[in-house]
């Protein structure tokens, strides 16, 4: 039997671990990665791929966590595939280098300001989207008057395998 679960959790998160230990009513993992799955449009049609994220990391420096019995609907070991799948995402992760923490304390009251006002006007401007390819603006609007619908899709189609970057 391997190690590496995948957790169905009350919450309804999937997580895949490194289950270390079982206990009466918890269960001791390492490595948690949340699984999400994924829907693009390509040309065939939707496909769906998974994403393993960081599930607690990102929060605590913690390496190891008990998960209460209770709280996971389903426990089932992870196929090779993804176990294969899963060690290289750990792997990645590994090799990212955090060169600074961030200590909320060490923020000053002029940054905390700043920051305030600058996610005030971020709120306000939400509803714009802007397309950063110096893309005059007339141009945009003259495609959005003349496209049918099939040539929207294809332009949706394009944008997504495209390196620009909606905001």
């Amino acid at each position: 039997m391997s190690n590496f679960q995948v957790l169905k959790l009350a919450n309804g998160e999937d997580v895949i671990c490194n289950l270390v230990e079982t206990k009466e009513s918890t269960f001791k993992i390492t490595s948690p990665l949340k699984m999400d799955t994924i829907n693009r449009i390509t040309k065939k049609g939707v496909s769906e791929s998974l994403a393993l994220t960081r599930w607690i990391q990102p929060f605590s420096d913690q390496e190891e966590f008990h998960v209460q019995k209770s709280n996971v609907i389903l426990m089932a070991e992870a196929s090779v595939g993804l176990t294969r799948y899963y060690q290289y995402v750990l792997r990645t992760l590994d090799s990212m280098v955090t060169t600074e923490k961030f200590n909320p304390t060490e923020i000053s009251e002029d940054e905390f300001q700043e920051a305030l006002e600058l996610k005030q006007i971020m709120d306000a401007e939400k509803k714009k989207v802007i397309i950063e390819d110096d893309v005059p603006q007339e141009d945009i609007n003259e495609k959005e008057n003349i496209m049918d619908e099939e040539e929207r899709e294809n332009l949706l189609l394009d944008l997504m395998n495209s390196k620009k970057t909606i905001h």
